[in-house]
C-alpha cells in the first residue's frame, strides 16, 4: 500500500485547509467524469479519495501514525528464519501428539 501522504503530495505535518487544498486539487484533475471514463483516472481517484477519507478524518489519522511508526520500529521479516520456525512448530507438535501432521 502507498503512503497515503504521498498520494496525496503533502508533508506528514500539514493543516486541514492544506489536506482539503491538495485532495479538491487532485481529485478534480483525476476524476473519471474529467477523463472520458479513464481505469487509470478512476483508479488514481480511488485511491485519492481513500487517503484523503483517513488522512482527514482524526482518530483514523492518529491509527495511520501509529501503525506507520510500529512499521518502520520492526526489522524486516526473513522468510528463511519463518520458514524453519514453523518447521520447528510442526516437529514439536508432532512429538507431542505421537504422529505426523501432515
Amino acid at each position: 500500500m502507498r503512503d497515503y501522504y504521498e498520494i496525496l503530495g503533502v508533508t506528514r505535518t500539514i493543516d486541514e485547509a492544506g489536506l482539503k487544498s491538495a485532495f479538491r486539487k487532485l481529485a478534480m484533475e483525476h476524476h473519471p467524469d474529467r477523463n472520458g471514463g479513464c481505469e487509470n483516472a478512476a483508479g488514481r481517484f480511488k485511491e485519492i479519495n481513500e487517503a484523503y477519507s483517513v488522512l482527514s478524518d482524526p482518530q483514523k489519522r492518529a491509527s495511520k501514525l501509529t501503525r506507520d511508526k510500529l512499521r518502520r520500529s520492526l526489522p524486516p521479516l526473513d522468510n528463511e528464519l519463518l520458514s524453519r520456525v514453523a518447521h520447528e512448530l510442526a516437529n514439536r507438535m508432532e512429538m507431542r501428539l505421537g504422529e505426523p501432521l501432515g
